[in-house]
């Protein structure tokens, strides 16, 4: 007769099968997966293309976000709420977002227990992406500002996204 796991709680079983779960399909999504087991923690390393995610899964997920996300070496969090007044005005009226930080999903008001890992990825890859287009805004207003151009005239960066 099979003797069962008393330490485990029907909880934790589900969790254990939900990070799994999510693991697995991070290995038939992405380049390369890894995923290292330390005392309180699941760290789950992605490469995909050029760029690493590492996501630090605590022992209360998925019930709150992962505290620790470093992409390509860099705190994710801490890439969020560092947000100049200019680039904010940018954020605000091109992508209607008024605060980086308060409008990601791993912001705890926004956590919910549905969303995973591949949403985080997916996430940064947008903000990324949002922050390539406000450099590309920025390094225009730049030239305006040099060669004093009217905006209606200069509207070349539509042309660079």
């Amino acid at each position: 007769m099979e003797q069962l796991n008393t330490n485990l709680s029907i909880k934790a079983t589900g969790i254990a099968n939900r990070i799994n779960n999510e693991i697995a399909h991070l290995f038939n999504q992405f380049d390369f997966v890894s995923t290292e087991r330390k005392e309180s923690s699941i760290l789950i390393k992605v490469i995909k293309g050029k760029n690493t995610y590492e996501i630090n899964l605590q022992y209360d997920y998925p019930f709150r976000p992962p505290s620790n996300i470093i992409y390509n070496g860099i705190n994710y969090k801490q890439c969020l709420s560092h947000c100049p007044p200019k680039i904010q005005k940018i954020l605000k009226n091109k992508y209607n977002i008024n605060c980086l930080c308060c409008d990601t999903i791993i912001c705890n008001s926004n956590w919910m227990p549905s969303m995973n890992t591949c949403h985080i990825i997916n996430e940064i890859d947008k903000f990324i992406k949002i922050k390539k287009e406000i450099k590309i805004i920025l390094l225009c207003d730049e030239i305006r500002t040099k060669y004093r151009c009217l905006s209606e005239f200069a509207d070349f960066e539509k042309y660079l996204f």
